[in-house]
């Protein structure tokens, strides 16, 4: 039932989105008593996913998932608490909730509940928690705590020795194993941070080079299709660009594909024109440029999808991505 309400939700060919078959499927799943149904209904009455919001039934869904030990739904129940949304902040019921969800096992929700108390309206009184949270997390060995805490202190959130002392507790962590903290040293070296850190790709690239072995083939080619993506735009790059991402799993193409719609849209219009063409739906050339028959081509998987009214403001759109972007990436037949 989850499987399927997730087919309806992202359409594939054959399948058209249905908003109201996922809910049906959700609810259906929900009361035979799965709590990943009851997190994914709360999380979508939260967000206005099935066109509507329901902040009391979002708490009575995530509530229900938690109790039995939904450790993302203790850690979300805690998160809303926190940011003040849809209910007032409440430092006890964060408490409770983040409690729970250590207690089932659920590590990371220390990051997330501390960057929301820390940034949020509990922040005067409890920032220090927040940092403790996160410190503990690092001394534990929390995977992403010390980057969580990296970009606090970079926002300004928590207090730092500057910009030194943050790239050299990422490194220790990265030399320590931790992936989260390596693939955020390598953002902060490729894109830079404000007037903190002017961008350096090519101290990007040496330190990706130096932590390939550790964070594996997977996430090393994701951070060479970013950096290679801010290059340039020539016809060499574009094919690089598009066989590399031919090479990663589903989830992560979806992840570059974002990152190229944002950095590098030439480069993203030429995966879904090379995607369109190996099915039969584009006839036009491999440019990357988004012309008339690529427009086309595109409004074609949309309409067949049922989902042009994702696909409506632009082929440039997060929509788009997750239409035409996610049937590009579907093996062709």
């Amino acid at each position: 039932m989850i499987r399927l309400a997730e087919l309806y939700i992202s359409g594939l060919p054959g399948t058209p989105v249905d908003i109201g078959q996922a809910m049906d499927l959700y609810g259906r799943a929900a009361e035979l008593g799965n709590t990943s149904a009851k997190r994914a209904l709360g999380r979508a009455f939260l967000t206005g996913q099935f066109g509507t919001t329901d902040p009391r039934r979002v708490i009575a869904l995530l509530q229900d998932a938690a109790r039995p030990g939904d450790g993302q739904a203790a850690k979300d129940l805690a998160v809303l608490y926190a940011t003040n949304d849809p209910f007032p902040a409440n430092y006890d019921e964060v408490k409770t909730y983040l409690d729970l969800a250590l207690a089932v096992g659920n590590t990371g929700a220390a990051l997330e509940v501390a960057s929301a108390i820390a940034t949020g309206p509990l922040a005067r009184a409890h920032r220090e928690d927040a940092r403790l949270l996160l410190t503990g997390a690092m001394d534990g060995g929390v995977p992403g705590a010390a980057a969580t805490l990296a970009r606090l202190q970079l926002d300004g959130a928590f207090p730092a020795e500057g910009v030194g002392g943050v790239i050299s507790m990422l490194n220790n962590a990265a030399k320590g194993g931790d992936i989260d903290s390596a693939r955020f040293l390598i953002g902060l070296y490729r894109d830079g941070y404000g007037l903190l850190l002017p961008p350096d790709p090519a101290a990007a690239n040496d330190f990706l080079n130096s932590v390939a072995a550790s964070i594996g083939p997977e996430a090393t080619t994701v951070e060479r299709i970013h950096l290679e993506a801010l290059k340039n735009e020539d016809a060499d790059t574009l094919a690089s660009v598009s066989e590399q991402i031919s090479t990663l799993s589903k989830g992560s193409a979806i992840r570059v594909l974002d990152i190229l719609r944002r950095k590098n849209a030439r480069a993203y219009v030429y995966v879904l024109q090379q995607g369109l063409s190996s099915r039969g739906q584009y006839s036009g050339p491999l440019s990357g440029t988004l012309d008339a028959t690529t427009i086309r081509a595109f409004n074609a998987v949309c309409s067949a999808l049922n989902a042009e009214r994702a696909c409506a403001p632009s082929p440039l759109t997060r929509g788009a991505l997750l239409t035409p972007g996610n049937y590009v990436l579907q093996p062709a037949t």
